[in-house]
C-alpha cells in the first residue's frame, strides 16, 4: 500500500495514540520511509500550519497540519489500519508546505 502513496497524499487511518483513540486524517510526507503528520482541528504549537477548507474539498472545516510531530507508519500498519482511500492535497496546499 505505501508504495502507491505519494508525498502529500492524505489518508484516514486508525490512531490509537490520540484521545479517544479513533480515525485520524494524516498526510504522507515520504512514502518510502513511511513518514506522516496528523491533521488536527485545532492548531498546536510548535509547527501547526493552517489548511483552509475552501482550498481542500476533503476537509469539513479549517484544519491544521501538525508539522512538529512527524511519525512513522510501516506498510503493514498502513495496510491494516487504512480506513479510506488516499486523497491528495490540492496544488494550492503545496504552498503551505514550501513556506514551512
Amino acid at each position: 500500500m505505501a508504495a502507491r502513496l505519494k508525498p502529500l497524499d492524505v489518508i484516514w487511518t486508525y490512531d490509537g495514540l490520540i484521545r479517544p483513540p479513533g480515525p485520524k486524517m494524516v498526510v504522507c510526507l515520504h512514502p518510502d520511509t513511511g513518514l506522516f503528520v496528523r491533521i488536527n482541528t485545532k492548531g498546536r504549537p510548535p509547527g501547526s500550519v493552517l489548511i483552509a477548507h475552501q482550498e481542500h474539498s476533503f476537509l469539513d472545516h479549517d484544519s491544521h497540519v501538525e508539522c512538529g510531530a512527524v511519525f512513522e507508519l510501516d506498510d503493514y500498519v498502513i495496510d491494516r489500519r487504512l480506513i479510506r482511500p488516499a486523497r491528495v492535497l490540492s496544488g494550492k496546499s503545496r504552498g503551505w508546505w514550501s513556506r514551512g
